[in-house]
């Protein structure tokens, strides 16, 4: 069986093709292989700042900050200071008289002449 011109164009149209689909196909592996690299470094970072957070949100809201110092304590375990009212001179006085108040007069719009 003898082999005509056009199998034999055909055959190395898709040598070529081959090649070329293999070159592609490499070229696509390393692009693959750096996104993962990169998929990789992003996912510690994340992890890295999420751990970072996790530290200030309990530096900022953690129980140090609820703490109560022996100052504060002293305080609030005074209850006259906060609850019985506090007498001065003036305070203790009767009641002076309210200022009366004199309504206030309507301005009037200026007309021409």
């Amino acid at each position: 069986m003898p082999i005509n011109q056009r199998q034999v164009a055909i055959s190395v149209t898709t040598e070529e093709e081959i090649k070329q689909l293999r070159q592609e196909n490499e070229a696509q592996r390393q692009l693959i292989d750096t996104l993962k690299q990169t998929i990789e470094t992003l996912k510690q970072e994340n992890a890295d700042v999420i751990e970072q957070l996790a530290k200030l949100s309990r530096w900022v809201y953690g129980k140090r900050s609820e703490q109560i110092r022996s100052e504060q304590g002293d305080l609030l375990e005074d209850h006259g200071v906060f609850f019985d009212p506090e007498h001065t001179g003036k305070q203790s006085d009767p009641a002076a008289p309210a200022a009366k108040m004199e309504p206030k007069k309507k301005k009037t719009k200026a007309t021409r002449q």
